[in-house]
């Protein structure tokens, strides 16, 4: 920021200096809203799956918190073919809690899940999540 100041106001007036980089005060993220658990563990997939010889930091507890209870039994999926249409399977699969919010942090060699959200880059929540933060903010 400084070494920009500096070209800045030795720059003559009529040059524009294009490469002059961003001020700003935080890291940009990004906000991914998704109605269930279940959506937020496809999202982690997916965004990790892009990504080789990465680690994972709290991925275990991750797992815990948003897959399904130990020793439930998923009645949609297990149903029989046919009971439900694909698509209400597709949507109601898995954890399908409303009440969720989780930040990643994504550095050269991890990601980092369950970060601070002032220091996350990606935040994945529920909109009822997302209210319930704001309210607690107040």
């Amino acid at each position: 920021m400084l070494k920009n100041n500096e070209r800045i106001a030795h720059a003559p007036a009529q040059d524009i200096l294009e490469d002059v980089q961003d001020q700003g005060f935080t890291r940009p993220s990004v906000l991914i809203l998704a109605p269930f658990r279940s959506f937020a563990v496809r999202w982690l997939n997916a965004i990790t799956s892009h990504m080789q010889d990465l680690q994972i930091e709290n991925h275990a507890r991750f797992t815990t918190e948003f897959g399904l209870p130990p020793g439930a039994i998923d009645k949609i999926t297990s149903a029989e073919h046919g009971t439900y249409p694909a698509d209400h399977v597709h949507m109601f699969q898995g954890n399908i809690d409303d009440d969720f919010r989780v930040g990643l942090k994504i550095t050269r060699k991890s990601v980092k899940v369950f970060s601070d959200f002032y220091s996350s880059d990606i935040i994945i929540a529920s909109p009822f999540g997302l209210k319930r933060a704001m309210e607690k903010d107040r």
